[in-house]
């Protein structure tokens, strides 16, 4: 059985976090985070402060990198992250980060 593709089941117009610096100055997404509530940021691997950050629609997201698509299936209380848009991701647990 393959894992679920939490992006084929959630509403196109779900709030994200994500980096201002991603929309404002086309900075690519490296870092892509799906908590344990189930929310999900991308950020483009900067210093993350809440003056940086916005919420838009995970279509909106999905429409802007389509390679995203791929992490449809990142399980809850990961990350993945990569070093430029054309590096495959690299996926570990959130807990890592502590």
């Amino acid at each position: 059985m393959s894992p679920e593709n939490y992006f084929e089941t959630l509403p196109s117009n779900l709030g994200v976090i994500i980096h201002t610096s991603i929309i404002r100055d086309n900075r690519p997404i490296l870092v892509v985070a799906h908590d344990t509530d189930g929310e999900w940021s991308f950020m483009d691997g900067g210093v993350v402060l809440s003056t940086n950050l916005s919420m838009v629609a995970l279509r909106e997201i999905l429409e802007l990198d389509p390679s995203l698509q791929e992490l449809g299936t990142l399980p809850r209380g990961h990350y993945a992250e990569r070093t430029d848009r054309h590096t495959p991701w690299s996926i570990q647990a959130l807990d890592d980060l502590e």
